[in-house]
Formats: C-alpha cells, structure tokens, sequence
C-alpha cells in the first residue's frame, strides 16, 4: 500500500518488507534457508529515486541558505539587517511548505527544488528593500521614516517583480506533467508569501 502523502510513497511498505525479510532470516545465503530477498521494480526504484532526491534537496536547500546568508553578510554589513532577512526567509519558505502541504499534498521529484527557488528569489525582494533602507539611513533619516519611505519607494516595484515572477511559475500550472505544474503552484505562491514576508 503507498501513501501519497509522503514525499516516498512507497517507504513504510518497503521498510515492512525488509524487516519480513530479516525476522525470516531471508537476507542472507547463509541463513539456512538458501533464499535471499532483493526487491525491485517501478515502486522500488521511484522510493530510492526520492529519497535521494530528498537528500539532496534537503543539502541544496542548506547550502543556498548558508550561501546567501553569507552574500546578505557581504552586501549589508549590518547583523540586524541580515536577521530579519533569515527571519523572513525562514517564515516565508515555513508558511509556503504548509501551503505546499494544504493544496498539493505531497511533494514530487521536481516540486521539492521550491525550497531552493524560494530562498534565491525571496532574498532578492528583502535585499532590495534593505539597501534602499540602508541608503536613506546614511542619509540622516530616522529609522521609522526611512523604513516608510522605502516601502512607498521600493515597495510597487517589488509587487511588479513578485508579480511577474509569479505569473512566470503559474505557467507551469496548466501543464500535464504533475511535478511541473505542482511547482508552478508551489513557487507561485511562494512569491507572493516571499513580498509578505519582506
């Protein structure tokens, strides 16, 4: 039986057929009974595909975290200012895996990589926002007037780059290729829980 509701559908009935196997002693040559168990076929062989491709997204999804943490570090030289930027990160790509989890169910081969995608784009709207921030502080605006005058100055071009790079990822949605159109869903989504967050 397979429960789509993971990410490997076919874990826990492949796990129960190798701990059979082990209570009968059917996993060695030795074990007395000749026979040895080897399982294969599309649902064993899609279980090993995911879950090295959650492995891996799980390795992609750290690397690029660290990486643009260490990029915003670069760039903005203020710790304050990189906090709340992971901090939004980490709302934003937390609230889209629940949508994720409410309108799609599941996650597939390709639609696991939102993660990735989420951070690169997500970081691009915050680092927009804290630069120009940034700017009009060294220019001797106090903190809540700057913070202000840059959502009303930066803040329609982010909801026309949110926007458009939404619309690009919901044109994967009417595709028949499941795993393309779930993360046009995903994503598209995401970009616009990446603007609220920002």
């Amino acid at each position: 039986v397979l429960d789509f509701t993971e990410l490997a559908a076919a874990g826990e009935a492949l796990h129960a057929l190798r701990r059979f196997a082990d209570e009968l002693a059917l996993h060695e040559l030795d074990g007395g009974r000749g026979v040895r168990v080897r399982v294969t076929g599309d649902v064993a062989l899609s279980y090993e595909e995911m879950t090295l491709v959650e492995a891996q997204a799980v390795v992609a999804g750290i690397a690029s975290f660290v990486m643009v943490t260490l990029l915003l570090t670069v760039a903005l030289r203020s710790w304050r200012l990189v906090l709340a930027i992971v901090l939004a990160l980490l709302a934003g790509l937390t609230v889209t895996a629940g949508f994720a989890a409410l309108a799609v169910g599941h996650l597939n081969l390709i639609s696991v990589a939102f993660a990735v995608l989420f951070i690169g784009l997500a970081a691009d709207f915050s680092l927009h926002f804290c630069l120009r921030y940034q700017e009009l502080r060294s220019g001797g605006a106090a903190r809540e007037a700057a913070l202000g005058e840059t959502a009303h100055g930066v803040g329609p071009s982010l909801v026309l780059c949110a926007g458009t790079t939404a619309i690009g990822f919901f044109a994967f949605v009417p595709t028949d290729f499941a795993g393309v159109a779930e993360l046009g869903l995903i994503a598209g989504v995401g970009m616009g829980i990446g603007l609220v967050t920002t």
